[in-house]
């Protein structure tokens, strides 16, 4: 349900983006979603071969060239980087929740979604080794990174050549 109504934001961010492919493909998985799986109950578009695109304010900010700024890690929300905070902010203010006048209904499905994606989030848990403050800040960073760069990852030892290394070791 939840991710259904991220597709509307996902679709004005493309459209901010400039990514008028992925503008088409969340809003045509929001119509599907919509109408045949019953509001967003069931994800027919998935079934249908249409995938989910993650994208937020924070990657068109970047897209737009706003720098990534220092890292925070920001008590109930989580690790965020200036840049994305900043997203989070438009992305809350331009979500379907923030349209529904009754108080306690909005509260309760925004309550609702943190829970969601914080269950979501356990099983990796598990996979924290060492230090957990810098294992979060990489994660993150790698993970906010590939976003903004539709998952092109920059090769950082592209610089050595197998002529670097000896024959013998």
């Amino acid at each position: 349900f939840f991710r259904n109504l991220r597709d509307v934001n996902t679709t004005l961010t493309s459209i901010l983006q400039g990514r008028l492919q992925g503008a088409a493909q969340a809003g045509g998985r929001f119509l599907l979603n919509s109408t045949i799986g019953m509001l967003g109950l069931f994800d027919v578009a998935t079934r249908m071969g249409i995938e989910p695109l993650r994208t937020d304010f924070g990657q068109t900010l970047a897209v737009w060239g706003v720098p990534e700024g220092p890292y925070l890690m920001v008590p109930l929300f989580g690790p965020r980087t200036m840049r994305s905070g900043v997203g989070t902010v438009f992305d809350a203010y331009t979500s379907v929740e923030v349209a529904i006048d009754d108080v306690r209904l909005r509260n309760s499905l925004i309550g609702l979604e943190l829970v969601s994606s914080r269950v979501e989030l356990l099983k990796a848990e598990d996979l924290i080794s060492g230090d957990r403050y810098i294992f979060i800040r990489d994660a993150y960073l790698q993970q906010r990174r590939a976003l903004v760069s539709d998952g092109e990852v920059e090769d950082s030892f592209s610089d050595f050549s197998d002529e670097d290394w000896p024959d013998e070791l």
